[in-house]
């Protein structure tokens, strides 16, 4: 964890990055605590014990099993996490070719930095899943996640207006769950002052705990949807719970507390009305992220009539100012992070209904 601080990793958001890494080692303690062993005891075959023991997930029936990546996510952390341990209060080698569990550094491509890591192996790591490149939510999708809101609100004008207002904002600017649930009221009045409304969202993923604001231009009638929300339901939520003058200024509520929502809430809000659509494959708000930046990719594409994926890729390669351009649109931090959305961007089934959206607007 010492290490995780000393590279900048964020703790936003209940933790961030530090947190991830600590409930994945998390399962690790739990196995050595369960079987009575200190981490410096394990051996190979318990290592091995250990990999199955996360794949099978048998002390959670209700909970499914764990896909290859993330069960490769657990037991390379865990290696590192021995490896740093063997290292400090061992004389022989707790992890390596001579250690104690036999496991070796390999080189893996990376998608999200368009090149190569170095990651530990284990010969009872499953094999790796295929990359599943950037899919957009499809349009019919998309609506039946509003109707989904409309049907399944329980009557409550708040919820229904949050999850619709949710939805709209994370088409509209393709923020991530966590900036979404950093925006706030007066983010949207001071877009609405504007001649041309240019709505300020907080930019994660930055490193460290650097917050930074990223302006995305957003039509005014979304906007106005969404501070229709502010103006009746949100006030009345607060006036219905008590709350007079003090006001965090966040722009999306728990019904129940009146407190800002967790972006676990968020996530879980997808996932249920996912379910009430009768959608087939789970549904979260990131997929409402690679539909946005999928249709911005789709503009440039045809503004600049580029025929081919490789044809676009050497194009952005050589211009920065397009490069700039999209990070500022996206909130990535590196510009290798935009790559992996050009196949998309010619594959989608979408992309049809995106290029005639385009059009349409131009």
């Amino acid at each position: 964890m010492v290490d995780l601080i000393e590279n900048n990793k964020s703790t936003i958001d209940g933790g961030g990055t530090i947190t991830t890494y600590a409930s994945q080692v998390n399962h690790l303690v739990t196995y050595c605590y369960s079987r009575g062993m200190d981490f410096l005891d394990l051996t190979d075959n318990d290592f091995t014990d250990f990999v199955f023991s996360l794949s099978r997930n048998s002390h959670q029936p209700a909970v499914p099993e764990r896909n290859a990546t993330t069960v490769l996510n657990i037991g390379r952390l865990a290696l590192r996490f021995l490896d740093f341990l063997g290292r400090h209060l061992c004389d022989t080698p707790l992890v390596g070719a001579q250690g104690k569990i036999n496991a070796e550094i390999r080189q893996v491509k990376d998608r999200r930095r368009h090149g190569w890591s170095a990651v530990w192996h284990h010969r009872s790591f499953p094999a790796p899943e295929p990359i599943n490149n950037k899919k957009p939510i499809g349009t019919d999708s998309l609506e039946a996640l509003k109707a989904a809101a409309i049907e399944c609100s329980g009557g409550s004008h708040f919820i229904l207006m949050r999850r619709l207002a949710m939805i709209l904002l994370l088409e509209v600017t393709g923020c991530r769950r966590a900036e979404l649930n950093g925006i706030k009221t007066h983010d949207i009045r001071r877009a609405l002052r504007l001649s041309q409304p240019m709505l300020r969202v907080p930019s994660l993923k930055k490193g460290g705990n650097r917050i930074e604001m990223r302006e995305i231009p957003v039509n005014r009638s979304d906007l106005e949807f969404v501070d229709e929300y502010i103006e009746v339901s949100r006030r009345v939520l607060r006036r219905q719970l008590g709350f007079k003058g003090e006001d965090a200024g966040f722009l999306f509520l728990n019904a129940r507390t009146g407190r800002q929502l967790t972006t676990d809430t968020i996530t879980a809000e997808f996932r249920n009305l996912g379910r009430h659509a009768g959608l087939r494959s789970a549904v979260s708000p990131h997929l409402l992220r690679h539909r946005f930046i999928t249709k911005i990719f789709v503009a440039i594409r045809e503004r600049y009539r580029f025929e081919s994926a490789d044809e676009f890729t050497r194009a952005l390669q050589n211009n920065l100012a397009l490069q700039r351009e999209l990070m500022q649109w996206t909130g990535h931090r590196s510009a290798q992070s935009l790559y992996v959305y050009i196949d998309a961007t010619y594959s989608a089934p979408e992309i049809k209904q995106f290029v005639a959206d385009y059009l349409r607007h131009r």
